[in-house]
Protein backbone atom coordinates (compact mmCIF):
# COMPACT_ATOMS: atom_id res chain seq x y z
CA UNK A 1 0.00 0.00 0.00
CA UNK A 2 1.38 3.60 -0.50
CA UNK A 3 1.06 5.70 2.18
CA UNK A 4 0.99 9.63 1.72
CA UNK A 5 3.60 12.08 3.41
CA UNK A 6 4.06 15.36 3.74
CA UNK A 7 7.95 15.95 3.25
CA UNK A 8 9.37 19.24 4.70
CA UNK A 9 12.53 20.05 2.54
CA UNK A 10 15.68 22.25 3.65
CA UNK A 11 16.51 24.51 3.80
CA UNK A 12 13.01 26.67 4.25
CA UNK A 13 10.84 23.58 4.93
CA UNK A 14 9.20 23.98 1.80
CA UNK A 15 6.34 21.02 1.43
CA UNK A 16 6.42 18.29 -0.88
CA UNK A 17 3.77 15.29 -1.24
CA UNK A 18 5.13 12.08 -1.46
CA UNK A 19 4.27 9.10 -0.99
CA UNK A 20 5.84 5.87 1.01
CA UNK A 21 5.50 1.87 0.11
CA UNK A 22 4.14 -0.47 3.31
CA UNK A 23 2.98 -3.61 3.89
CA UNK A 24 -0.42 -4.11 3.90
CA UNK A 25 -1.47 -4.58 7.70
CA UNK A 26 0.59 -1.55 8.00
CA UNK A 27 -0.85 0.35 5.41
CA UNK A 28 -4.38 -0.61 6.84
CA UNK A 29 -3.67 0.76 10.12
CA UNK A 30 -1.94 3.84 8.15
CA UNK A 31 -5.63 4.16 6.26
CA UNK A 32 -7.54 4.08 9.73
CA UNK A 33 -5.46 6.81 11.23
CA UNK A 34 -5.87 8.61 8.19
CA UNK A 35 -9.94 8.80 8.29
CA UNK A 36 -9.72 9.73 11.79
CA UNK A 37 -8.00 12.63 10.98
CA UNK A 38 -3.97 11.83 11.07
CA UNK A 39 -1.09 13.14 8.91
CA UNK A 40 2.33 11.79 8.26
CA UNK A 41 5.30 14.28 8.01
CA UNK A 42 8.38 13.66 6.74
CA UNK A 43 12.03 15.36 7.26
CA UNK A 44 15.16 14.96 6.62
CA UNK A 45 17.37 16.56 9.08
CA UNK A 46 20.94 18.30 9.05
CA UNK A 47 22.50 15.47 10.78
CA UNK A 48 21.45 13.07 7.99
CA UNK A 49 18.89 11.42 10.45
CA UNK A 50 14.79 11.73 9.13
CA UNK A 51 12.55 12.53 11.07
CA UNK A 52 9.04 10.99 11.05
CA UNK A 53 5.73 12.42 12.61
CA UNK A 54 2.08 11.36 12.83
CA UNK A 55 0.15 14.22 13.52
CA UNK A 56 -3.90 14.60 14.65
CA UNK A 57 -4.67 17.68 12.11
CA UNK A 58 -8.19 17.41 14.21
CA UNK A 59 -7.33 18.57 17.30
CA UNK A 60 -5.42 22.12 18.27
CA UNK A 61 -1.64 21.96 18.87
CA UNK A 62 -2.01 22.36 21.89
CA UNK A 63 -3.63 18.98 22.65
CA UNK A 64 -2.08 16.05 24.44
CA UNK A 65 -3.25 14.08 21.49
CA UNK A 66 -2.21 16.33 18.31
CA UNK A 67 1.47 14.55 18.57
CA UNK A 68 0.73 10.80 18.20
CA UNK A 69 4.26 9.65 17.49
CA UNK A 70 7.76 10.06 16.34
CA UNK A 71 10.32 8.69 14.92
CA UNK A 72 14.26 9.80 14.27
CA UNK A 73 15.64 7.37 12.05
CA UNK A 74 18.94 6.36 9.56
CA UNK A 75 17.89 6.96 5.58
CA UNK A 76 18.73 3.49 5.25
CA UNK A 77 16.23 2.27 8.06
CA UNK A 78 13.30 4.08 6.42
CA UNK A 79 11.16 0.94 5.98
CA UNK A 80 10.70 -0.44 9.60
CA UNK A 81 11.23 3.33 11.15
CA UNK A 82 7.58 4.15 8.79
CA UNK A 83 6.29 0.69 9.97
CA UNK A 84 7.12 1.31 13.80
CA UNK A 85 5.69 5.23 13.29
CA UNK A 86 2.41 4.01 12.16
CA UNK A 87 1.55 1.42 14.59
CA UNK A 88 2.70 3.38 17.67
CA UNK A 89 0.25 6.29 16.48
CA UNK A 90 -2.24 3.98 15.80
CA UNK A 91 -2.14 2.40 19.26
CA UNK A 92 -1.87 6.00 21.11
CA UNK A 93 -5.18 7.06 18.69
CA UNK A 94 -7.09 4.06 19.20
CA UNK A 95 -6.32 2.89 22.62
CA UNK A 96 -7.34 6.33 24.02
CA UNK A 97 -10.68 5.98 21.90
CA UNK A 98 -11.77 2.56 23.34
CA UNK A 99 -10.53 3.90 27.20
CA UNK A 100 -13.49 6.40 26.35
CA UNK A 101 -16.48 4.09 25.92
Amino acid sequence: MIIPFIQYLRPHGRKKNISIEVDQVTGEMAKELINAGARFEIEELSTGLVSLECINAEVDEDDSMFYLAGKLAPNTGMKKAVAELIKQAYERMFRRSDDSR
